[in-house]
């Protein structure tokens, strides 16, 4: 049991310190950050969906963060190029800042002409985001019943999950979180 709540309603910038405090102001079990990528010429013909996660260093709960990304990479991958879980060497805020497991996933390349097509096309968004959701339940159901190893109910603060959803073709961004239904 999912509720949605829109971050924003209107396609408005929003700060990545407006995106931290509004989730860790929700007490949000999960964060999601999706976007699309981006190469130069210079770094060749890109392909596939990337997940960030953030630095060791940067978490306390750096464990969850690479389960929850481990969860949804591997609904993607059924149906999408997976280019791994990764992190950056200069982390990224939201990432650092947000006080539950986070992920941010690059959903695709712009700049290849295949990702493009997939991206553009509402079927494939469509499944991509039932991919993602369908990763975001097998991690709760690997929570719920103590098979995740690390992590114990009471490291899990609330029953909100955040997900923030940025859709950059054609310049529309839209934001929704999802709350868990006690």
């Amino acid at each position: 049991n999912l509720k949605v709540i829109l971050t924003r309603e209107e396609d408005v910038f929003q700060t990545v310190t407006d995106k931290v405090k509004f989730t860790n102001g929700q007490r949000t079990d999960l964060f999601i950050s999706l976007h699309t990528n981006f190469a130069t010429k210079e770094e060749g013909d890109k392909s596939g969906f990337e997940i960030y996660i953030p630095r060791n260093k940067d978490r306390e709960n750096i464990e969850q963060c690479k389960l929850f990304a481990q969860a949804i990479e591997q609904t993607m991958q059924q149906s999408f190029n997976s280019n791994g879980i990764k992190s950056r060497e200069i982390g990224i805020w939201v990432l650092k800042e947000t006080k539950c497991p986070a992920a941010l996933i690059e959903c695709g390349f712009i700049s290849n002409k295949n990702d493009l097509a997939i991206l553009k096309d509402e079927a494939q968004r469509r499944k991509m985001a039932e991919l993602i959701l369908e990763g975001i339940s097998n991690y709760l159901k690997a929570y719920e019943t103590g098979t995740l190893p690390s992590i114990t109910k009471r490291e899990m603060p609330s029953s909100t999950i955040q997900k923030q959803v940025t859709d950059t073709i054609p310049k529309k961004i839209n934001s929704v979180s999802i709350t868990l239904k006690d």
